[in-house]
């Protein structure tokens, strides 16, 4: 994956050098040192399927050199219109660069260019740099990429966790396929770290410890089949030979139809289990996930009876994920989506998880707006929840229930405020109180 994303930029600097400065510059050795004698630079950042940050750096005779090719006319210093078009340039190569990644299925948008006299610093912390050669001075570029280790964009095959302590690597194959292809996944450890319920009781992954980048369990919390796009948080379903687990082999024609025409591109595929999952990708995985498990609910098999608990949750998970890319009208159809579908599971659960589906379906209904419904809801919970935390099997269990009354009964008081919770740069997908 490393080399299939520098080669596109290093390959749009190249082109754009030549056809707008008529200047050849030809790529060295990607490398984790910054070039010395940077006099000028112009940095911008982009998002989507994957979020960072590119630069270009130049030295003061190959800005001047560079400028007076684009205008023909060398200018005589290194002014404030020879800073500007370092922002140009980088401009138009990272739109080339876009163009060329969109072809591997990767969707980007750009930020602005931001120029200044010297170096910047990626907001990532830490890049990878591709020298050029030039006729008249040094160029060089540097990348940054959300969840990849300069080291993993400098050596394909290196890896790419950002923290060996957070990512959990997993080798897994699908069980769907005749012949498994195996792949490798990305969990989060968990030890150490706190989740702590949001407002439709989904865990929000925290470190105590702190010192590491936010760390998103839910957008990493479920496992794609880069050959078929199966797709689960039952990592069980891609742990198995297909012919040791009879169900799911037997199961292979209905959910291969059900998945057919779903199409990712190259690259996205191969990102698509990468840690540090961006908004896109993740909300990707999970409408693969709903339907994956929808298409395994029509075989009727009892083996797969879990999936039916997950998929409102796969349902709840990519309304946040709409949240996260500032959809609302597409979080309010997968929220409905998840009402139907915790509504019609309701009569068939019992005791606890009777009490948390009741619980979803009045947060869901507060949420969005409708009050009298959810109020309703909450107020059935508290008096049921009050009676079954008296007579609950354990401490456990009753510690659980109480827990939950008391989120219902903050909810149905209307002492809170539901809010969307966001870090600087990147969302915490998760809704609380």
């Amino acid at each position: 994956m490393s080399a299939d994303l520098l080669a596109p930029i290093v390959a749009a600097t190249e082109k754009v050098m030549l056809t707008m400065a008529q200047t050849r510059a030809t790529a060295g050795s990607p490398t984790l040192e910054r070039p010395p004698g940077e006099a000028v630079s112009a940095s911008i950042a982009f998002s989507g399927d994957i979020a960072g940050w590119l630069c270009l750096g130049f030295s003061e005779p190959g800005i001047l050199s560079v400028v007076g090719n684009m205008f023909g006319e060398a200018p005589a210093r290194l002014d404030d219109d020879v800073v500007d078009s370092t922002g140009e340039l980088v401009n138009i190569i990272c739109g080339e660069a876009r163009r060329a990644l969109s072809e591997q299925g990767l969707n980007i948008t750009a930020g602005i260019p931001q120029t200044a006299r010297g170096a910047q610093e990626p907001p990532q912390g830490a890049a990878a740099f591709v020298p050029f050669d030039t006729p008249d001075g040094a160029l060089f570029l540097a990348v940054a990429v959300e969840g990849w280790t300069p080291e993993a964009l400098v050596s394909p095959g290196a890896g790419n966790g950002e923290q060996a302590s957070i990512w959990q690597p997993l080798e897994l194959s699908c069980a769907l396929h005749g012949q498994p292809k195996r792949f490798t996944a990305h969990g989060i450890q968990r030890q150490g770290r706190k989740a702590k319920p949001d407002l439709f009781l989904l865990p929000h992954v925290t470190d105590p410890a702190g010192g590491l980048p936010p760390v998103q369990y839910i957008a990493q919390e479920v496992f794609v089949c880069p050959g078929c796009l199966f797709a689960s948080s039952e990592a069980d379903y891609f742990a198995v030979d297909s012919a040791a687990f009879g169900p799911l082999h037997d199961s292979r024609e209905t959910v291969s139809g059900r998945m057919k025409g779903k199409r990712l591109k190259g690259t996205l595929r191969e990102i698509i289990n990468q840690p540090a999952r961006s908004v896109e990708l993740a909300y990707t995985a999970y409408q693969l996930a709903i339907q994956s498990a929808e298409a395994l609910l029509l075989t009727g098999h009892r083996a797969f009876a879990p999936e039916r608990r997950r998929l409102p949750e796969y349902a709840l998970r990519t309304a946040l994920m709409h949240k996260a890319r500032g959809d609302g009208e597409q979080e309010k159809r997968v929220l409905q989506y998840a009402l139907k579908v915790l509504s019609k599971r309701l009569p068939a659960l019992k005791g606890l998880a009777a009490l948390q589906a009741l619980y979803r379906i009045g947060a869901v209904e507060v949420y969005l707006g409708r009050d009298a419904e959810g109020s309703q809801r909450l107020q059935k919970l508290i008096a049921r929840g009050s009676a079954q935390a008296k007579a609950a099997a354990s401490s456990k269990e009753a510690a659980a229930v109480k827990r939950l009354l008391v989120q219902a009964k903050q909810l149905w008081d209307g002492r809170t405020e539901v809010r969307w919770s966001a870090s600087p740069g990147r969302p915490d997908y998760a809704y609380f109180l």
